[in-house]
């Protein structure tokens, strides 16, 4: 007969609330959460006009100056599934007052953030996508767009020399291609004062966005 010990030995235990349990749980809080957004601001988006922007209340407005992570479609899109973009964007607004002010200390009008967009792998559906704003929609993602951005959203903290290695060289390109993709990340927004201006404000603090619209 063997012991309890030997004959549990090499099986998985379930416990009860432990940290897969609770993960599990979180997730599925944050993606129906999300879903209720994603359905309301659909709905909202459906009873406009055409491209209006009339209806939208965002809690922070960017907009995006160079686009550093193209996000790259998926083999198997889902609701389940995001795909990264990243860009530089400047902020347009201040995000509203929160109950801990000290969360948005870095985090203000005319500042230039790293961002993360948590793109929807779905693609929205043609007519939809020629008549409306489409919410999360990657194909709406390029340089000069203003983007809605609602809350919650996440900071975290960036080191800006990672910026001026964002720009990847190939082994494949010339001495003048390899020049050109080396340039630093803060003359791409211009000389004179306008890029002695985006140094100061360039932020260390990178933001994460999962709930916003990108304008057409």
């Amino acid at each position: 007969m063997m012991s309890p010990e030997k004959t549990n030995k090499g099986k998985e235990r379930f416990i009860r609330n432990g940290l897969a349990a609770r993960a599990t749980a979180l997730y599925d809080r944050t993606h129906a959460s999300m879903s209720l957004w994603d359905a309301d601001l659909s709905l909202s988006l459906a009873n406009s006009a055409s491209s209006s922007r009339r209806g939208l209340d965002p809690d922070l407005r960017l907009r995006i100056l160079h686009i550093l992570h193209i996000p790259s479609p998926v083999s198997n899109p889902s609701s389940n599934i995001s795909i990264p973009g990243v860009a530089l964007c400047h902020l347009l607004t201040s995000p509203p007052p929160l109950d801990h002010p000290s969360s948005v200390h870095s985090l203000s009008k005319g500042g230039i953030h790293a961002v993360l967009f948590s793109f929807s792998s779905l693609a929205p559906p043609r007519l939809h996508a020629l008549a409306q704003l489409c919410i999360r929609n990657p194909e709406d993602f390029a340089e000069g767009q203003e983007v809605y951005v609602w809350k919650p959203w996440q900071l975290l903290p960036m080191d800006t020399d990672a910026l001026r290695r964002s720009i990847a060289t190939s082994v494949d390109t010339d001495a003048a291609e390899e020049a050109a993709a080396a340039v630093d990340v803060f003359d791409l927004f211009g000389s004179g004062p306008s890029k002695a201006q985006c140094r100061d404000h360039v932020s260390q603090t990178a933001l994460v966005c999962e709930r916003f619209v990108i304008l057409k």
